[in-house]
């Protein structure tokens, strides 16, 4: 093993004038390992947190640092599958990206995730769960099998931080024999290991600031956070072969025949390229095999639906109302939410700024030219293809926030894209493309088509829906407004 803590001093204007690129970083090990504690310490002792934030944290007049990432816990407690939360946090001489690691055997494959594009990984061991006294003493399952894991993924720097030494009687003997036992196994599993540190994150010795006693654990070199200050940053190298570390196997039948059920390996492309043709080795079986195509547009839709049923599984999630909307208000006898009005109010105020913008400044006239003739605009000077995606970028946004307020309404749940979706087809058919006032009436018919049917036939609800714009497409091909 090799093992290296010097910190090279350098100039203050060299500092001031740093331009390194942010070291992203994971923290792992076994579970209570003080892994939410150590984050905290770093974002606290680092000035990161704000005051209201940490005041939001204060138990019996103490700050849990590990309630600064409680959210994420309480997640894991509760058995969801979720992905590494990350924290941001920078000093004087850099940025710092923090992948919160989850340390549950049942998670690791969460873990390889965030390992698999992270420049180091911090590696806590825990004093208090070791034979700390036995010189020959034995390392939890967990910090092998991370240790060896970020090996596999060619993770550029490892440290080892030997947590709690603040809770044993002898912390100097307790750091001796694990740091042996750590330096042995890194030996024969051919693990370079950058340093390996004592802290107590719940102390802040040798976290952020040195411990008050010089030589506590009998350890004179730089702190934690010196250490990840120095640290390179390696960009991903593709000149390497191509490596697919596997995250997660999905299966579509629980029988061992893949003839029965198609296999989708989930990971990330750790180095390399990969391409249609280009032969592959399975390891570690050995097995090979040849890729058949490499997915792309579409196929980006499917990928991102199985990774929301993935990560947040198929369960409805209700987004919280402002509170002053989240009542009703009687109109003439009748209640009415005041949610339904606030959409009606922001669909209408969106409508009418478009609807300024396309007809009555210069910006829509270009827009309405680029639409009518692109190639007469392009003649007149017009960078059409500018206007064209800024079009389409002011779609995405409208899109974005169509979804954050109908979500309050209809809830979130992945696979609603895939049920929205015709409905946006349906305006645009009927309307018409291109058409500003297209689109208001295609909304409108097809919202009247979509509660009136559902109330009236449910059965047919779909056919009362489509069966109008079956119609215009027999009439009309171009829609209601379409330009054409």
């Amino acid at each position: 093993m090799n093992t290296n803590t010097s910190v090279r001093a350098e100039p203050v204007e060299a500092l001031a004038q740093d331009t390194r690129p942010a070291l992203k970083f994971i923290t792992c090990g076994s579970v209570d390992d003080g892994k939410s504690t150590l984050i905290g310490r770093l974002l606290v002792d680092s000035k990161a947190v704000l005051q209201d934030h940490l005041a939001g944290v204060q138990r019996q007049g103490e700050t849990d640092l590990a309630l600064l990432t409680d959210g994420l816990s309480a997640e894991r407690e509760q058995g969801i599958t979720i992905d590494v939360a990350y924290r941001y946090f920078n000093t004087e001489t850099r940025k710092f990206i923090i992948g919160d690691a989850p340390g549950h055997e049942q998670y690791t494959r969460n873990m390889v995730t965030a390992a698999s594009a992270a420049d180091a990984a911090v590696v806590l061991v825990d004093a208090t769960k070791l034979d700390w006294q036995d010189a020959g003493l034995k390392l939890l399952v967990q910090t092998r099998r991370h240790s060896l894991l970020l090996k596999l993924l060619r993770v550029p720097s490892i440290v080892f931080a030997v947590n709690k030494l603040d809770a044993v009687a002898d912390s100097a003997l307790a750091f001796a024999h694990i740091s042996a036992a750590l330096t042995a196994f890194a030996a024969d599993a051919d693990i370079t290991v950058t340093a390996t540190v004592p802290v107590s994150a719940l102390k802040g010795w040798n976290v952020v600031d040195p411990a008050s006693d010089a030589a506590w654990c009998g350890y004179n070199g730089p702190t934690l956070l010196d250490i990840l200050e120095h640290l390179p940053v390696t960009a991903a190298d593709t000149a390497l072969p191509f490596a697919f570390p596997v995250q997660w196997v999905e299966k579509f039948s629980s029988s061992s025949n893949t003839s029965q059920g198609r296999r989708v390996f989930w990971g990330r492309v750790a180095t390399g390229g990969v391409m249609p043709g280009q032969p592959v080795r399975v390891m570690p079986s050995g097995q090979t095999a040849t890729v058949a195509q490499v997915l792309v547009t579409i196929g980006f839709a499917f990928i991102l639906f199985d990774t929301n049923i993935l990560i947040w599984t198929g369960d409805n999630y209700m987004l919280h109302r402002p509170w002053p909307l989240d009542d009703s208000t009687v109109i003439g006898g009748i209640s009415f939410p005041r949610y339904r009005a606030f959409m009606i109010l922001a669909a209408v105020l969106a409508w009418a700024i478009l609807y300024f913008v396309i007809e009555r400044t210069r910006a829509g006239a270009i827009v309405r030219a680029t639409v009518d003739d692109p190639q007469m605009a392009r003649g007149i000077g017009i960078n059409t293809n500018v206007v064209q995606m800024s079009i389409y970028a002011l779609g995405v946004f409208l899109s974005a926030m169509g979804g954050v307020v109908g979500g309050s309404f209809l809830g979130v749940a992945p696979g609603l894209d895939f049920q929205v979706l015709p409905y946006a087809f349906a305006v645009v058919i009927i309307g018409g493309l291109g058409s500003l006032t297209g689109a208001v009436v295609g909304s409108i018919v097809v919202g009247f088509m979509d509660n009136f049917g559902t109330a009236l036939f449910p059965e047919l609800s779909y056919f009362a829906l489509f069966a109008p714009m079956a119609i215009i497409l027999a009439v009309k091909p171009t829609g209601l407004f379409g330009r054409g």
